[in-house]
């Protein structure tokens, strides 16, 4: 059976004792959500089986009402947000809510938020991804509302400096602004109007790289990782690494560099594939038996993930050629099978400054 995670919010965590995420299995988001206890159902669903009116429901960066409901199919691994809907309208329990907020939550314009910017404080962006990919005050923290408990104290561990929360148009930021209160931090205030109003008052902003889809489908593991993440993902793919030796020890070797998604990965080796040699140079295959190595690695690799770019260098290292190859890349991983090209390289890299 489909397992997929739902995360739940904090408002509703009391309903899932505690937790902020579960496991459930479900072959569409519908059957996963009805795995919940049926008081945190009864919050979300409608007795009908709809979706309550002050509730989105989101797969992966997506609102299910955009792809098939609660019928949209999820696969292993698959991650469901249940997010309330103040972003307009809503129930009066939840403007009333709001209000209450307002009242505890210090609110800020945009250009009394760039004051308190210059003057040490961080701007944590909560929107999505795919809204933060419009646009985004330059220097913020882009903590997407699903990962901001799990990833602010590593950000910002200093529980003394101001912090000021926003979103699209400030209401979200409200109750991100209240956990971030609830964790300990003694000075939050709200963007009042959020980065719309931002925009609409002239002051300048940036746009930033992001992942598109198919990488954040591709390494979404990566991103939940805090020592990762999407800093460390876009590090990766500007990254360039040679592997010296398509054999026994730069096979592995190449194949979690690529699908790690090392940005250009270069193959160098002068041999070709022999029979005897695939219970370990899992890079070939015994259909690439007589092809030369480098060639057969290219499509290996190709084949695991395409997005890598992949530089062939059918050549025998040489000191006549090692710095010119060597040169154009970050990192060496030597996977040679013998002393003199060990030495050659290491000699190469001491005088390249490389690793």
């Amino acid at each position: 059976m489909t397992k997929v995670t739902v995360r739940i919010p904090t408002p509703l965590r009391s309903l899932a004792g505690g937790a902020g995420e579960l496991q459930v299995p479900g072959a569409t988001v519908g059957e996963a959500l009805r795995q919940l206890d049926p008081a945190l159902i009864e919050r979300i669903l409608t007795p009908e089986g709809g979706v309550r009116h002050f509730v989105n429901i989101y797969l992966g960066s997506r609102n299910v009402v955009a792809l098939e409901g609660l019928a949209t199919p999820v696969a292993e691994g698959d991650i469901v947000s249940i997010i309330p809907a103040v972003a307009g309208g809503g129930s009066r329990a939840l403007e009333r809510r709001m209000e209450e907020l307002r009242a505890c939550i210090p609110e800020v314009t945009p250009r009394e938020a760039l004051a308190l910017q210059r003057a040490g404080a961080v701007l944590v962006d909560v929107r999505e991804p795919e809204e933060i990919a419009e646009g985004t005050p330059a220097g913020a923290l882009t903590l997407g509302r699903s990962y901001l408990e799990l990833d602010i104290e590593d950000e910002v561990p200093d529980k003394d400096r101001t912090l000021v929360v926003l979103c699209a148009v400030g209401q979200r930021s409200l109750f991100a602004a209240e956990d971030l209160r609830g964790l300990g931090y003694g000075d939050v205030r709200n963007l009042a109007g959020g980065f719309d109003r931002w925009k609409d008052e002239g002051i300048p902003f940036h746009i930033p790289r992001v992942l598109d889809a198919d990488a954040r489908a591709r390494y979404a593991r990566h991103l939940l990782m805090p020592e990762v993440g999407v800093a460390g993902q876009l590090r990766l793919l500007d990254s360039r690494v040679l592997v010296v030796g398509a054999g026994g020890l730069g096979s592995p070797a190449a194949l979690y560099l690529a699908a790690a998604g090392v940005g250009t990965l270069g193959i160098l080796d002068h041999d070709r594939v022999d029979r005897s040699n695939l219970q370990r140079q899992i890079l070939h295959t015994d259909a690439r038996v007589g092809e030369s190595k480098v060639e057969s690695a290219v499509q290996a690799i190709r084949a695991l993930n395409p997005s890598v770019r992949v530089v062939g260098h059918e050549v025998r290292l040489a000191s006549n050629n090692v710095e010119e190859i060597l040169g154009g890349y970050d990192l060496v991983v030597d996977g040679s099978d013998n002393f003199p090209t060990r030495y050659l390289i290491n000699d190469a890299c001491v005088k390249l400054g490389m690793s």
